[in-house]
């Protein structure tokens, strides 16, 4: 995985106060954004800075990780809050 080698590179090269790391957790479900760490928050906005040009979703939780095993800890947390709808399939005949 990505952040197991990323976490790697980091923590072998560098001293811990010259990284950090931080993770968030979203879900867009019907053209909706939820924050997965922080469920009660609601609806989120996408919000752009003209200031520090950049996009981001506001209020979103951002959580700072020192370890992967923390990182995996808190994504499973979170997949507890996920929206998941009835899935209906369409199949459509062919002559």
């Amino acid at each position: 995985m990505a952040l197991t080698h990323i976490l790697g590179h980091l923590t072998s090269s560098k001293s811990k106060d010259e990284w950090s790391v931080c993770i968030s957790f979203m879900q867009i479900y019907m053209e909706d954004i939820y924050d997965l760490f922080n469920p009660t928050n609601g609806k989120l906005h996408i919000r752009e800075s003209q200031e520090q040009a950049e996009t981001f979703v506001e209020d979103l939780v951002i959580v700072p990780i020192d370890n992967y095993k923390q990182s995996i800890e808190l994504i499973n947390t979170g997949l507890k809050y996920r929206k998941v709808g009835n899935q209906v399939r369409i199949l459509i005949g062919r002559k």
